[in-house]
């Protein structure tokens, strides 16, 4: 899970979730080199056009937060 992956100019660490590759709103901001905050904003805008479990998923068990490395504010 340590692996560098590189999208654009922007480098951040691997995450996967079930062994699928996923992305975090703050890799989004970084990728798109946009304020932080703007793909969450962006997404709640739009959610109703997302299906939950194959476009997104929703962490709310602390060990599938930590799995990943995020840290919740």
């Amino acid at each position: 899970m340590n692996d560098l992956i590189t999208i654009g100019n922007t480098q951040f660490t691997a995450k996967t979730l079930d062994g699928k590759p996923v992305l975090t709103f703050r890799d989004i901001d970084a990728i798109h080199h946009r304020p932080e905050g703007s793909a969450r904003k962006r997404f709640n805008d739009n959610r109703q056009r997302f299906v939950e479990g194959e476009d997104f998923f929703v962490l709310d068990q602390p060990s599938e937060i930590r799995t990943l490395g995020i840290q919740r504010p």
